[in-house]
């Protein structure tokens, strides 16, 4: 059973990872969606054949450096087009936007919502991930000793929390710029996975 949900897991993971990307570049080239992910699919195949877990290795170190600059750059973009820049965002969240005043930060019975619960689950599930997720642990295979391993649990921990808060940054800050600044504004119906590539092309204008 543990083996199945495996597989059920990791295809709708990866479904996910090749769908988002290629809706982005779907809207920035014009290509069709279904023929960018078989495109992306074949490349992953040939260079994970050919490469072996180096050229895996290398693929993860530029995917995650796009990933930390390019939404990071992304939300400093997002910040200058809003009227009272990270202000804005900030109002936001302190007004009930991050935690609404509603929700239970503890409760005794854990068969009920709370903030706790969900951060305890979270943390389980990503450590879960850890020890059992063949993708991760080939990864830990790699490292030339414990020392090294430790190190670079501990970078990818502050960088995945780093991340993380830039998400939610550019989430609320994409609520803030259609929701409350721009209502009713053409961005206001374009598809959630969708919206912020919009965003970006609008302000370069390239749509």
């Amino acid at each position: 059973m543990s083996a199945v949900f495996f597989i059920i897991y990791q295809i709708g993971h990866m479904s996910i990872i090749m769908y988002l990307p290629s809706v982005a570049l779907a809207t920035l080239t014009k290509i069709d969606v279904n023929i960018l992910i078989i495109t992306m699919g074949a490349i992953a195949i040939v260079y994970s054949y050919t490469g072996g877990v180096k050229s895996v290795l290398w693929t993860d170190f530029i995917q995650g450096s796009v990933l930390l600059i390019g939404t990071a750059v992304g939300l400093f973009i997002l910040i200058a087009n809003l009227k009272g820049g990270f202000g804005d965002i900030a109002s936001e969240l302190a007004s009930g936007k991050f935690i609404s005043g509603k929700e239970t930060i503890f409760n005794p019975n854990l068969l009920k919502d709370s903030i706790f619960l969900i951060i305890l689950g979270s943390g389980i599930n990503t450590l879960s991930s850890y020890v059992s997720s063949q993708d991760i642990v080939q990864r830990f295979t790699t490292t030339q000793n414990v020392k090294k391993l430790n190190k670079m649990m501990l970078t990818n921990g502050v960088l995945s929390i780093f991340i993380a808060y830039v998400f939610y940054l550019i989430g609320t800050g994409l609520y803030v710029y259609y929701q409350v600044q721009h209502p009713g504004s053409e961005g206001s119906s374009i598809p959630q996975d969708q919206i912020f590539t919009y965003l970006l092309l609008m302000i370069f204008q390239l749509e």
